[in-house]
């Protein structure tokens, strides 16, 4: 699949779309994690997701522009 930014129409990445077999092999490797993840404690659980946010906000530059990029908009657009 091609990600094309829409305001340039260039194409910004090609990344392999999902099959039928590609989904199965994730949502079985998903549910093969469940269980451990409901051992985990809620406090760990909580720590977990505080480090997902918290390497979203370091990275967020970087998230930022790509977003901007699929979507065709000035980085500023959507702050006024």
């Amino acid at each position: 699949m091609k990600i094309i930014n829409p305001a340039t129409e260039k194409i910004i990445r090609e990344v392999a779309e999902d099959t039928q077999e590609s989904l199965a092999v994730k949502f079985h490797l998903l549910r093969s994690h469940q269980a451990g993840w409901q051992r985990i404690s809620l406090g760990q659980r909580i720590a977990v997701m505080k480090r997902f946010g918290d390497l979203l906000y370091k990275h967020i530059e970087r998230l930022a522009a790509t977003l901007t990029t699929e979507v065709g908009k000035p980085f500023t657009a959507g702050t006024e």
